[in-house]
């Protein structure tokens, strides 16, 4: 976002820092809180997602740091749009540390419904559309790439799911009898 106003940057600035605390100095839940605010730029967004994160962390007060990661990762979900949420869980299915080719990742999402025309602009094919919503699960910190392309640097040949992310996954597919 673009900001003019000190007292705003000032207070956004506090709102990054109190998040970036209650992550606990956990690289994934930091990773994962900046996609979060990175794709939810206004002010207003980052003061509901810090109100967000306050409350889920008040619930686990005292508990154990991973109950902690869990409720960051679930606060991560619940930001999500809903078109990309069958998209992160179906990532579950893979076994753990699995580098999955992303064109076969995209087809599955295809085949399997998750994709829609709706999202893209009536020159992109459906498997474009597949990939700009990888790239989107990317930038949020939800899905690591693995390896791109030498040629462009650009397009994604690999990509995997943190171990955590992946447990979360698991928990809620079925928790919504997903997969």
């Amino acid at each position: 976002f673009n900001c003019s106003d000190p007292k705003v940057d000032a207070e956004l600035l506090d709102i990054a820092k109190d998040i970036v605390e209650r992550c606990q100095g956990l690289p994934l839940a930091i990773r994962v809180m900046a996609g979060l605010l990175a794709s939810n730029p206004t002010p207003h967004q980052w003061k509901a997602v810090h109100r967000s994160i306050v409350s889920y962390q008040t619930i686990d007060q005292g508990s154990q740091v991973s109950a902690k990661v869990n409720r960051t990762l679930a606060l991560s979900y619940h930001f999500l749009p809903e078109y990309l949420k069958p998209c992160f869980l179906y990532t579950a299915v893979f076994p753990e540390g699995f580098e999955m080719d992303v064109g076969s990742l995209c087809r599955l999402w295809l085949a399997e419904g998750f994709i829609s025309s709706t999202h893209g602009s009536s020159q992109q094919s459906m498997e474009d559309i597949a990939e700009q919503y990888l790239k989107e699960l990317v930038a949020r910190n939800l899905v690591l790439v693995q390896k791109r392309e030498l040629s462009t640097f650009r397009s994604l040949r690999t990509c995997r799911v943190h171990d955590l992310l992946r447990d979360f996954c698991l928990l809620k597919a079925e928790e919504q009898n997903f997969c």
